[in-house]
């Protein structure tokens, strides 16, 4: 099938439901992700765009229903766990392989987000203050997730690394221990 032939599976409520509830169960044995995140879709009443390359089955075990925010992370991570990713594009939200969304649609910035939740693809730009960042690409080799990418930029001392956000505040949390000032 070529690119252009290619379909995307597409949810629109906006216009016609809201949520009606603020919790749901995210109780799945061996469900297919489409049902999954198709019944997220019932009780959040956001709106999807799902790449056709979205299958294959999850295990969610959850005992009762669950705050929709909690929901959505647990959703975000179980997607994670099978390589896809969901990105905000254009009020929808866009599952894809998360591979392929790391080249694109990821949010940049300086700053990590305030919390790890929900898990998603995040691009950090962090200066190293007091190493080279070149001594950390050994490392980060060993910490990046297979979905995730880095490079580094010399000559301003940098590091650009796309991954989960779990990942980037492990890493974050690593380089608070390593980039200290130089002991006598």
């Amino acid at each position: 099938m070529s690119r252009i032939n290619l379909l995307v599976f597409a949810v629109f409520v906006g216009c016609f439901a809201h949520a009606s509830e603020s919790s749901m169960e995210m109780n799945f044995k061996e469900k297919e992700v489409i049902e999954i995140i198709e019944a997220y879709r019932k009780s959040s009443g956001e709106k999807f765009i799902i790449d056709p390359d979205v299958r294959g089955k999850i295990t969610i075990l959850s005992e009762g229903k669950v705050p929709l925010p909690e929901a959505f992370h647990i959703l975000s991570s179980a997607l994670a766990v099978r390589g896809y990713a969901i990105l905000k594009k254009d009020g929808f939200l866009l599952v894809r392989n998360a591979r392929s969304a790391s080249k694109d649609l990821v949010e940049t910035s300086e700053y990590l987000p305030e919390s790890p939740k929900p898990e998603r693809l995040f691009t950090w730009v962090v200066k190293v203050q007091h190493l080279n960042a070149e001594q950390f690409e050994k490392n980060l080799r060993n910490l990046i997730s297979r979905d995730g990418n880095f490079f580094i930029d010399s000559g301003r001392n940098q590091m650009v690394v796309t991954d989960y956000l779990s990942t980037l505040y492990r890493i974050r949390d690593l380089l608070k221990f390593w980039d200290k000032p130089a002991t006598k």
